[in-house]
């Protein structure tokens, strides 16, 4: 690295975004890549814009509960917030087996579960 110029890991926590398929340093999966959701349903879209504003365990908290859980291929995990209402995760998040696209019924669970999480106050 030359002098001045700072490592993407130097960067100020909110300062610099990282683009979509570039490593994300701060990824607990070192070497991550960011995969967006080109199934982006109209449903949770009344709640993306509070979502990317607020953490999810802030919204687990304020809902009572974690995100629904989900059955993908026999591996159950809970529905991935990032993904399905913010539209963007990590390749290596743990619920990355939640990375598709969800059936009405699965939607409609997340949908009632965000109305609680960002219900404004």
């Amino acid at each position: 690295m030359e002098r001045g110029i700072p490592a993407l890991h130097d960067a100020p926590r909110h300062g610099w975004r990282i683009k979509p398929g570039e490593d994300d340093p701060k990824s607990k999966g070192k070497n991550s890549l960011q995969v967006k959701n080109s199934t982006h349903v109209p449903e949770l879209t009344q709640f993306r814009k509070l979502a990317l504003a607020t953490a999810v365990p802030k919204a687990e908290q304020k809902a009572g509960s974690p995100p629904p859980e989900i059955t993908h291929n026999g591996t159950k995990v809970q529905m991935c917030v990032g993904y399905h209402v913010k539209g963007k995760c990590w390749e290596k998040c743990p619920r990355a087996a939640d990375h598709v696209a969800h059936s009405a019924q699965d939607t409609a669970k997340l949908v009632e579960w965000c109305k609680k999480a960002y219900a404004e106050e």
